[in-house]
C-alpha cells in the first residue's frame, strides 16, 4: 500500500466534509442560518431564503469538492481505482462530517460533482434524471433517492469498471441512508413540497 493510497482518500474525505452552505450564508448573507439535523446548509434550503444566486454558487462549490477530489486522484495516482475511493471518500466526508459531529448534510450537489470527475456520461444522465424528477415532484429529497437507485444501472450501461459499480452501490447506500426520514415520510405521503 503506497502513501497516496492512504492520504488521497483520508483528504477527499476531509475536503468533502467543508460545510460550503454554512460558510456562504455567513460570509454573504450575514446569516448563521441552521438546517435542522445537519451540518450544512443546503443549497435548496438557500434557494427558498429567495438568495437564488448564493444558492447556485454553493451548489457548484458543494459538486467542486468532490470533483476536486477525483481529478487531484487521476491527476497524482497510476492506481485506476484510487479515483473512485477519492470519490467514495469525498461523499462520505459531506454526508457525514468530522467538524459537524458527524451529523449528515442533505444535498446531491457532491456525488453528481464527483460522478462528473469520474464518468462524464453518466453524471449527465444523472443530472437531467434528478433536474426531471425534481421539477416535477417538487421534492429534492425524491430527486436524489430516485438517482442514486438508477446510478448503478447507468455506469453498468456505460461500461463502467465493476469497482465503480460497487462503489455506486456503496454511495447510494449511504444516500439512502441519510434520506431515510424522508423516504418514511415519501411512504406516508407527509413529505412537504420544497417549491
Amino acid at each position: 500500500m503506497t502513501p497516496e493510497t492512504i492520504l488521497l482518500p483520508l483528504l477527499a474525505w476531509l475536503f468533502g466534509s467543508v460545510p460550503f452552505g454554512r460558510i456562504m450564508m455567513v460570509l454573504f448573507a450575514n446569516t448563521q442560518m441552521d438546517s435542522p439535523g445537519t451540518a450544512n446548509v443546503p443549497p435548496f434550503v438557500i434557494w427558498q431564503t429567495g438568495r437564488h444566486r448564493l444558492a447556485l454558487a454553493t451548489a457548484i462549490l458543494e459538486m467542486a469538492k468532490c470533483s476536486l477530489s477525483v481529478v487531484l486522484a487521476l491527476s497524482l495516482s497510476e492506481n485506476p481505482f484510487l479515483p473512485t475511493l477519492a470519490f467514495v471518500a469525498g461523499i462520505a466526508g459531506h454526508f457525514f462530517p468530522p467538524l459537524g459531529r458527524f451529523k449528515t448534510t442533505l444535498t446531491f450537489s457532491p456525488v453528481f460533482g464527483g460522478l462528473l470527475a469520474l464518468n462524464p456520461s453518466s453524471a449527465i444522465l444523472c443530472g437531467i434524471l434528478w433536474l426531471a424528477l425534481t421539477l416535477t415532484s417538487r421534492r429534492p429529497p425524491l430527486a436524489s433517492i430516485g438517482t442514486v437507485c438508477v446510478l448503478p444501472m447507468m455506469l453498468f450501461l456505460h461500461g463502467a469498471p465493476a469497482y465503480e459499480l460497487f462503489a455506486s452501490l456503496f454511495v447510494a447506500g449511504i444516500v439512502l441512508f441519510v434520506y431515510r426520514r424522508h423516504i418514511v415520510r415519501l411512504m406516508r405521503k407527509k413529505e412537504p413540497a420544497w417549491f
